[in-house]
């Protein structure tokens, strides 16, 4: 698995400002958080999701280690990073708990 954070400054509000993602060995997203400006919080998974989102269902592996784990998010008012296992799951395990899940 691989496990990215992007921060995302945009004007939109709308938009996410912060994308947590985890990404299979093939290049599937199988979970994405996103915090919006707004105050919302989006989530998805293959077996859920509240929001807007929608799984990534051809992201690109290899552009992931370039830091663009998809096209047209992160740019030059983006800073990615690789996050470990446990980070992601701390944020996914908060986000479902509140949802009551």
């Amino acid at each position: 698995m691989l496990y990215t954070k992007i921060q995302w400054r945009t004007a939109n509000r709308e938009q996410p400002q912060i994308i947590f993602s985890e990404f299979d060995s093939f290049g599937w997203e199988n979970r994405r958080i996103e915090y919006r400006a707004d105050g919302t919080i989006a989530w998805v998974s293959e077996h859920m999701r509240v929001g807007k989102n929608i799984l990534l269902s051809e992201a690109n592996f290899a552009n992931a280690y370039e830091g663009m784990p998809y096209e047209g998010t992160p740019n030059a008012e983006a800073t990615f990073c690789f996050i470990t296992g446990d980070e992601f799951e701390a944020e996914w395990s908060k986000i479902v708990k509140s949802d009551g899940e």
